[in-house]
């Protein structure tokens, strides 16, 4: 089976860069996706989404609100327990790839999470 996403968005909330007690980077940020137009209702024309990046991506990525991006990657269920001792869930998309879509420059890529300290992905996969 394959667990593969790709959405096309603006950045809606960016995190703050955090290192994991094994020292890996991480950084989560919530895009918004607009709704078909015949799913859409007043004051709800978006999906949100949280991504979550690692390691290079975490460090290269610089971004503001409004940014349009192209982020690809799989699908993960985040499981906690809240303060009550409840489990609680939440799925977010662990990215692989983001492309900075600005429609007036060429797109602009974070490092892949495979590639190399410092390197940059050269060629878009779309």
């Amino acid at each position: 089976m394959t667990n593969f996403i790709c959405l096309q968005g603006r950045i809606a909330r960016i995190g703050e860069t955090k290192a994991l007690k094994s020292g890996t980077l991480m950084l989560e940020f919530a895009m918004a996706v607009t709704k078909p137009k015949w799913k859409c209702k007043p004051d709800d024309d978006a999906y949100f989404f949280n991504v979550v990046l690692f390691s290079n991506q975490a460090e290269w990525f610089t971004a503001n609100i409004g940014d349009l991006v192209m982020v690809s990657g799989e699908l993960a269920m985040d499981e906690w327990k809240d303060k009550d001792g409840k489990k609680r869930y939440r799925l977010e998309i662990i990215g692989n790839s983001v492309v900075f879509r600005d429609k007036n420059s060429v797109p602009k890529h974070v490092p892949n999470v495979n590639a190399g300290a410092g390197q940059r992905v050269d060629q878009d996969p779309f």
